[in-house]
């Protein structure tokens, strides 16, 4: 640096970077300390068995302009928080084995689209039997509230993302949707329910876990 200082930085679990400047020599800078506080992009989702990973895969092909969801980023969203500073993800990850998640076999069932005027359309795959992850749901938005985050508006539609359609074909995304309307995989299990942290990249988002907490098995089912 031209004015003879010497910069440091901190960075702690991601989320909080110090920035410290020290004279080098001469005194054309003083000391400063400061502290910026990094947010994070932040949900809650269980994760999945590789073999039901690859189930899913086979059924992203015969479409143009999407992009498809990696395989390891597949996941079943619970709860999307949002920007997040360290204080409140550490209460929620603290808090996250209070959930106590228990799900019983869970199978693909087809497949669906959300559309937006504002956003590309999203493709989906479908589960059941639903109401369990909907009663999960309803824990996580729970937990979550009782620390300021907002309860979202929207009902829950447990679903697992295939793609992001960049550019529309409708009748080439009606004939994919009535082909696969009756797809349907084995019983899986998740193995674990995850807070990630979300960050975009040139190659797409990339996903960090942050806490985990081990899922049970369970017979009931809806």
């Amino acid at each position: 640096m031209g004015n003879g200082c010497r910069y440091s930085f901190f960075v702690c679990r991601g989320f909080r970077t110090q920035h410290q400047a020290h004279p080098s020599g001469g005194s054309t800078c003083s000391g400063i300390s400061f502290e910026i506080i990094m947010l994070e992009r932040l949900f809650i989702a269980l994760t999945l068995p590789e073999d039901t990973i690859q189930s899913l895969e086979s059924l992203q092909t015969g479409l143009p302009d999407i992009r498809w969801t990696p395989g390891e980023q597949m996941h079943i969203t619970l709860k999307f928080l949002g920007d997040m500073d360290e204080p409140t993800f550490e209460e929620i990850a603290d808090a996250m084995p209070d959930l106590e998640p228990e799900l019983p076999p869970l199978r693909i069932r087809g497949v669906g689209q959300f559309s937006h005027k504002k956003w590309a359309p999203v493709l989906w795959a479908g589960l059941e039997p639903d109401e369990p992850l909907i009663e999960l749901n309803r824990n996580v938005e729970s937990l979550t509230n009782l620390r300021g985050i907002a309860r979202e508006k929207r009902a829950y539609l447990p679903h697992i993302t295939l793609g992001r359609l960049k550019k529309a074909h409708p009748r080439r995304l009606q004939e994919y949707l009535e082909m696969h309307h009756e797809f349907q995989s084995g019983d899986f299990h998740c193995p674990e329910l995850v807070l990630f942290s979300s960050r975009l990249s040139p190659g797409g988002a990339i996903h960090r876990p942050l806490a985990r907490v081990d899922v049970r098995g369970s017979d009931r089912h809806a």
